[in-house]
């Protein structure tokens, strides 16, 4: 066999080794679209994020569980809590209606900003392995918290002392005055 011919029949099998063992693409098991991805709130507030699915697949898809990734950003959360939309059979080529998929209260020590996190849920077909949806980013804006205000024994005392200067500013005038 000549050179050229071994080469090539060896560049051959080692293309089809190749692809015949390489993963083939998969479509994201579910499509998750969140409705509302961008929100702000001031510490202490609830934000609940909505959202639907879609079942590209030809099976139904079980929502199991979700994730929050957060990407460098920080954790601002507190009383993460699972909605009634979350959980829930996706039947296959189906569009989900709009529902509350998750919230959480900003904590109380988040800095002021604006943050960005992935979702992403997980769930399967019947018997089959766990997989990932798409994750999709939301963004989260921390405003100030309203400016502190005064404890009233503050304020007590702050009047004391101005009733205090007032009555000093009153002796000194009268003793000016005879």
């Amino acid at each position: 066999m000549p050179r050229v011919s071994k080469l090539a029949l060896a560049t051959l099998a080692f293309v089809v080794f190749y692809l015949g063992s390489a993963p083939a693409a998969r479509a994201d098991p579910v499509v998750l679209v969140l409705t509302d991805p961008i929100q702000s709130g001031t510490p202490l507030t609830r934000l609940t994020f909505s959202g639907t699915y879609f079942n590209p697949g030809t099976e139904p898809f079980t929502v199991t569980d979700a994730a929050i990734v957060l990407e460098g950003s920080p954790d601002i959360f507190v009383d993460l809590r699972r909605e009634s939309g979350l959980l829930q059979t996706v039947a296959a080529g189906a569009l989900t209606p709009n529902a509350p998929l998750f919230s959480f209260l900003i904590s109380s020590t988040a800095p002021p900003g604006t943050f960005t996190y992935l979702f992403v849920v997980n769930g399967n077909n019947p018997g089959g392995p766990t997989e990932s949806s798409n994750f999709v980013p939301f963004t989260v804006t921390v405003l100030p918290g309203p400016a502190p205000v005064p404890e009233p024994a503050t304020l007590i005392l702050l009047g004391t002392g101005l009733a205090g200067i007032a009555a000093r500013v009153r002796r000194r005038r009268d003793k000016v005055d005879e």
